[in-house]
């Protein structure tokens, strides 16, 4: 076994043993800001779907609940604590003042809807929750707009596990071990700047 294909297992087990729980739990953490991508957690369990092991359905329903739950916790904070108590706790989960402005500014402008549309945008998707609390947004709304949201970024991320299945076993002969280099660099990059800008903030 190669090393990106040994890399790749150790995930991939953690998923497998973990089940629909931790999938539900890694999917809550990546919405409450932490950098776990989903990106990496889905299209893995769409794989386990592929060989039997998942059920579809169930991938799909606790990745939705996940990102719910997490950004719910978002609104929550935002929504008690107000704007700048939420930017000082916000520097801890590595999101800086910048960062929070940035997704008040696309709040600002689209609105409402501005949750159903984030909820498909890389980075974005993870900041969104705060000025929806900050300006107190309806409960029922946020909800509804999160959930419907997130559902074909789910479907998405979990048909790309199932599409790339049949070629898993030949990931260190393929060109894509290439594109999962050139991820884990910029996924480290980008921790290591954001917790260089937050030490300067």
């Amino acid at each position: 076994m190669g090393l990106i294909a040994y890399l790749v297992n150790i995930p991939l087990t953690l998923i497998k043993e973990g089940g629909y729980p931790l999938i539900f739990i890694l999917i809550a953490m990546e919405s409450s800001y932490i950098p776990i991508p989903s990106e990496i957690i889905l299209p893995f369990s769409g794989y386990l779907v592929y060989i039997g092991i998942f059920n579809f359905w169930l991938v799909f329903l606790v990745s939705v609940a996940g990102t719910v739950a997490g950004a719910t916790a978002g609104y929550v904070i935002a929504y008690q604590f107000g704007e700048d108590r939420t930017a000082t706790i916000l520097k801890y989960f590595l999101i800086t003042k910048k960062d929070l402005n940035k997704a008040k500014i696309f709040f600002n402008k689209y609105g409402s809807a501005t949750i159903f549309i984030s909820r498909m945008l890389p980075a974005v998707r993870t900041y969104i929750a705060f000025p929806a609390g900050i300006y107190d947004m309806d409960i029922k709304k946020y909800f509804i707009y999160t959930a419907t949201g997130t559902v074909p970024w789910c479907l998405f991320l979990i048909y790309v596990g199932i599409i790339f299945g049949p070629h898993w076993n030949y990931i260190d002969s393929s060109p894509v071990h290439y594109l999962l280099y050139l991820f884990a660099i910029i996924f480290v990059l980008f921790i290591l700047y954001k917790v260089t800008v937050n030490q300067r903030g």
